[in-house]
């Protein structure tokens, strides 16, 4: 059973169809812009140095990011505990990460 199959009164039928077009919208038009900030970051950040090395690496990308978010998905995990991870690493790079990078980065700009 999921909220979908619940019996809605009929004078809500407007409203709730209007509100579902509005979620089917957003998720056409965030879920483009989500992935293409995931492939500038990855690909200028960590790769290629270039936001669009070719059609084969981008492709390949999307696939992943398709997979994961499919799996997500699929395995009706809830978002509080993808972002309690997601947080905890981030924090993780924060703490130890930056600042060794930061010293590394300034000893190699002294020598």
């Amino acid at each position: 059973n999921s909220f979908l199959s619940v019996r809605q009164p009929p004078s809500l039928a407007t409203p709730l169809l209007v509100a579902r077009f509005a979620v089917v919208l957003q998720c056409v038009t965030v879920y483009p812009v989500l992935v293409y900030a995931i492939r500038t970051q990855t690909f200028c950040a960590l790769v290629y140095r270039d936001p669009y090395p070719g059609a084969l690496p981008v492709l390949g990308l999307n696939a992943i990011v398709l997979c994961a978010t499919a799996a997500v998905s699929i395995f009706g995990l809830h978002i509080a505990d993808v972002l309690r991870f997601t947080g905890a690493f981030a924090a993780l790079v924060m703490v130890y990460a930056v600042p060794a990078g930061v010293q590394w980065a300034e000893l190699a700009a002294a020598a």
